[in-house]
């Protein structure tokens, strides 16, 4: 029961954080909305611990002398800003996956996406964290699989976005009687598009388009298989999961 709760705290603050990160960093990007919260933060801090050195009540004296400290300012406070904005992030989330909050978002899309230049600019970064995750914070891929790439004998971990269309499946089967006719002509194959991300930066990759059966579907969650390509391998789970790709042909 207990990690029960465990994980579902957990995934509350996940969902939340993740959706608010993808309101806020477009956002920030754009007009560099962070750091100028940063400095908002951080002054006011400042001038509020300036004040309360000026007191003399006991507690605050106590303050005072802490507050002397040269690591004080150059830790502590940096440190409280950042708290405060990873906070502000989390509210940001909840407030988006509200109803309250979608209408809200979309207005102020409307009105930011007016402004000449910076709109071009928030709208290519809104439409790429679009792409990655809906408004509830949730991943838009399927399913993570293994796929051979570049050559065979060579494997990388991608994410099936969806079933390709027809129009792709024609290209790869020009005589396309129905569209989901494999290239041999043997017997139907059902094409998936697989999004193939690069390592450390993953919103970089390559799409490709494969029949399904030449994609090996990983017993491990999307998070799980974003966290090993971030990682470049290091961040691995306990259990052996690739170990049988070796005799794979």
């Amino acid at each position: 029961m207990k990690r029960g709760i465990v994980r579902r705290f957990r995934d509350f603050l996940r969902a939340n954080f993740i959706a608010g990160m993808f309101v806020a960093l477009p956002l920030g990007i754009t007009v560099a909305a962070l750091i100028l919260v940063w400095e908002k933060i951080d002054g006011p801090l400042k001038r509020i611990f300036d004040v309360t050195q000026e007191s003399g009540a006991p507690w605050e004296r106590l303050f005072h002398s802490i507050a002397e400290r040269p690591e004080y300012r150059s830790i502590v406070v940096p440190l409280l800003g950042l708290v405060i904005l990873l906070l502000a992030v989390l509210l940001l989330g909840m407030l988006i996956r509200s109803i309250l909050g979608r209408y809200l978002l979309s207005a102020f899309d409307g009105v930011l996406m007016r402004v000449p230049i910076a709109g071009s600019i928030y709208n290519a970064l809104r439409q790429l964290a679009v792409v990655f995750v809906d408004d509830k914070g949730k991943s838009k891929f399927r399913r993570a699989v293994l796929v051979q790439f570049p050559v065979n004998g060579s494997w990388a971990i991608g994410f099936e976005t969806g079933v390709a269309y027809e129009g792709l499946v024609r290209s790869v089967d020009p005589a396309g009687t129905t569209g989901l006719a494999s290239p041999t002509g043997t017997k139907p194959v059902e094409y998936v598009t697989v999004f193939v991300p690069t390592t450390p930066l993953p919103t970089q990759g390559f799409t490709l388009l494969l029949p399904r059966t030449e994609t090996r579907e990983l017993p491990m969650s999307v998070q799980e298989a974003m966290k090993l390509v971030i990682s470049g391998g290091i961040l691995t789970r306990s259990d052996e999961t690739l170990r049988s790709l070796g005799d794979a042909k």
